[in-house]
């Protein structure tokens, strides 16, 4: 169990699910999800004591989805095999939960926050809810049956602007598309959703959950849906275009900005750990040849960015913040630059990875750089789509 999931068995037959990890925005650990899924296969135990589950997180926060440094390895993939995963474990029993189940969406629902509430009953929303499944621009494919579940919900087109542009949408869209119930204000939300699950348990336990098996059809193609996403996530978490390990870009429109003889890389570490690591490598580069490293950084608010920068204290010339366009957890440049000074390093500002590229090229080296573009996968796989080319 983890002190980030907190369990409540409520009057009337309702057991809470509350996401609680307010320091990472609800991003969600191996742990977590492992105490989520416990707590839903209690619900559905054989003495018919929980009547309805509710899902919640905390103010501003339903859930971000993945803790990715939780979830990879130093920037490599999985450890183990996917399918052994706590992700993948709680995405199942999600599928399977005979128990109705009830969201509550407060803020951001980015990846698993959205496509879990494809598996509940009743859906409500509060006005600063956020949706998005940035899936495929991180290079993978969707996951909880969502590329079965909402083509059929909300038909072909829209679902493919929602998993295939990963476009984001709010509280109001997520009503008008079907995929939530009612808006609620945020501070009648989750009594609102509480109330709705008491109703839900009052009933005759049986029958709810014969006409949710009804109502819900072809169980069967659903666990198939799962398990063939799994297979084509891990797949694309081992493929050489996944933004997450070190790579060096040679080809491309940004490779074709740089520097004459300059070297770009591409990494989408982030935390700590991966910082750590990624720095090692530099270090070791630079071991090689003594071309001056300059880091091209963009990070989301809910990462360590002193962990993650001071790896490169001493190490880089100096740092270029970026924005991460279309990410609402992005740090803004200014303060990712104010945190680097903070570290010890030499930072400017630009409005964008290409922008920064540019003014590497307008810059006179005493040597031809190393640049290295880090901090974010959701960067890295922007830099990916923006480069045009597969790395080496």
């Amino acid at each position: 169990m983890t002190e980030h999931v907190t369990i409540e068995d409520r009057p009337g037959g309702v057991r809470l699910i509350r996401w609680n990890r307010p320091a990472k925005k609800n991003a969600l650990t191996g742990a977590m999800y492992d105490a989520a899924r416990a707590a839903l296969e209690g619900a559905d135990d054989a003495s018919q004591r929980i009547g309805a589950v509710v899902f919640a997180g905390l103010p501003g926060a339903f859930t971000t989805g993945n803790d990715l440094s939780d979830f990879f390895s130093a920037g490599t993939p999985p450890r183990e095999t996917f399918s052994e995963m706590p992700a993948l474990r709680f995405i199942r029993q999600l599928a399977r939960t005979r128990t109705p189940m009830v969201a509550a969406v407060d803020g951001l629902a980015i990846g698993v926050g959205t496509t879990l509430t494809l598996h509940c009953d009743l859906v409500y929303v509060g006005p600063q809810a956020r949706f998005r499944m940035p899936f495929v621009e991180l290079g993978v494919v969707p996951e909880a049956a969502a590329s079965f579940l909402l083509p059929r919900r909300i038909g072909l087109a829209r679902a493919s602007a929602l998993l295939l542009l990963s476009d984001p949408f709010d509280g109001d869209a997520a009503v008008s598309l079907g995929l939530a119930n009612a808006l609620v204000p945020s501070d009648l939300l989750e009594e609102h959703a509480l109330a709705q699950a008491t109703r839900l348990a009052a009933l005759p336990r049986q029958a709810v959950q014969a006409s949710r098996a009804l109502m819900r059809g072809d169980q069967a193609a659903v666990e198939a849906a799962i398990e063939a996403e799994a297979q084509a996530f891990e797949a694309g978490l081992r493929n050489v275009d996944w933004p997450g390990r070190l790579q060096r870009l040679v080809r491309g429109a940004l490779a074709e900005r740089m520097p004459k003889d300059a070297e770009l890389w591409l990494d989408g570490g982030h935390n700590a750990d991966g910082g750590r690591i990624l720095a090692a490598a530099m270090a070791d580069l630079g071991e090689r040849s003594d071309a001056p490293l300059v880091l091209i950084v963009g990070l989301l608010g809910t990462k360590d960015a002193h962990g993650f920068l001071k790896n490169f204290t001493g190490l880089a010339r100096s740092l270029i913040a970026v924005p991460i366009t279309g990410q609402v957890a992005a740090r803004p440049a200014e303060e990712v630059a104010d945190i680097a000074r903070e570290v010890g390093l030499t930072a400017s500002i630009a409005p964008s990875v290409e922008a920064a590229v540019t003014g590497l090229s307008e810059t006179i080296f005493e040597r031809p750089p190393r640049v290295l573009i880090c901090g974010s996968l959701y960067l890295a796989g922007a830099v990916l789509e923006a480069n045009g080319t597969i790395p080496v």
